[in-house]
């Protein structure tokens, strides 16, 4: 092989100049090794050989763009898929959430239709108290699924600091102001288990409860609230 020649395969990587020179090439139509080769058509069977290695580099590269997209759509799809499972996931659950509030409260109903039949010399004492247990339970178990307010009505405006004033009423206690006013003896009596099942509802899924007078209802800020602490602390806010 003349210096000519081997100048043109130097314009090959190290790595692939052996394996060129001792393979046959198509050249015009014509196989040929390196050495039945001129100079001029060993130039352009280099020139060949690297035009189909960028055609071949090119191709793996789109290949891996495409592998890469093909990775990124079903990673798409996949997420799709498991957004959709706890959608309907969350959707079940939220059904079988209120269907066991309705049937709670079907047998509710049940129970005090009962307790209206009943004779009214076994029943005359507790029908007040269960009546209003009964709707603290209906109002827990619809606190499940919804916002409720649970009012009950009684012959105050609300909770008073002094109960011959019906202009003392306090717009709002919480389980630590409500505290404060039983060891002040502000609040008393009576008006202690009303307050202690107020405070149980809420603590079981009732937005809140409003003690208030008859007359009052059409009046969203009348009578008194009962809340958390940390509902006050967002109506302070």
């Amino acid at each position: 092989m003349g210096t000519s020649k081997a100048l043109v395969l130097l314009a090959l990587p190290a790595s692939e100049r052996e394996n060129f020179a001792s393979e046959k090439h198509v050249v015009n139509g014509e196989e040929k090794s390196v050495a039945e080769m001129s100079k001029r058509e060993l130039e352009e069977a280099v020139r060949q050989r690297k035009i189909a290695e960028a055609e071949r580099n090119e191709a793996g590269r789109a290949l891996e763009a495409k592998r890469k997209e093909t990775e990124e759509a079903n990673a798409k799809v996949q997420a799709a898929q498991d957004a959709a499972d706890a959608a309907r996931a969350e959707v079940e659950n939220a059904q079988g959430t209120a269907l066991a509030a309705q049937e709670r409260a079907a047998e509710l109903e049940r129970e005090l239709k009962a307790l209206r039949e009943k004779p009214v010399d076994v029943a005359v004492q507790t029908v007040d108290a269960s009546e209003e247990q009964i709707a603290a339970a209906v109002a827990e178990t619809l606190g499940m699924c919804y916002d409720v307010e649970l009012i009950y009505c009684f012959d105050k405006k609300g909770v008073l600091t002094d109960v011959g004033d019906e202009g003392s009423v306090i717009p709002c206690l919480t389980p630590s102001l409500y505290e404060k006013y039983k060891q002040s003896g502000m609040i008393h009596s009576g008006m202690i288990p009303k307050l202690d099942n107020a405070f149980k509802s809420v603590s079981n899924g009732v937005q809140a409860v409003r003690l208030i007078h008859p007359d009052d209802l059409a009046q969203p800020d009348a009578g008194t609230r009962i809340i958390l602490e940390k509902q006050w602390t967002r109506v302070e806010q």
